[in-house]
């Protein structure tokens, strides 16, 4: 996360770093309560599943009902 924050940061300043990777956090607790709307990726690897959010895909695997791995 601190990658992305920084490399936003170079190309567009702070305002827009905070406000992607805020975007990207509300996300991940989005996933997080609707896990199952991601795709199933089974040909990466098995239980994993990917959702897009910006220029980047999330790559989650379940642990149960609340909790999500990234």
């Amino acid at each position: 996360m601190e990658e992305i924050w920084l490399y936003t940061y170079q190309e567009w300043g702070t305002d827009q770093a905070d406000k992607y990777l805020n975007l990207l956090f509300s996300r991940f607790t989005w996933l997080s309560k609707n896990p199952l709307i991601g795709k199933k990726r089974d040909d990466i690897n098995a239980g994993y599943y990917c959702f897009p959010e910006g220029m980047h895909l999330i790559f989650y695997t379940l642990r149960n009902v609340h909790e999500i791995t990234s």
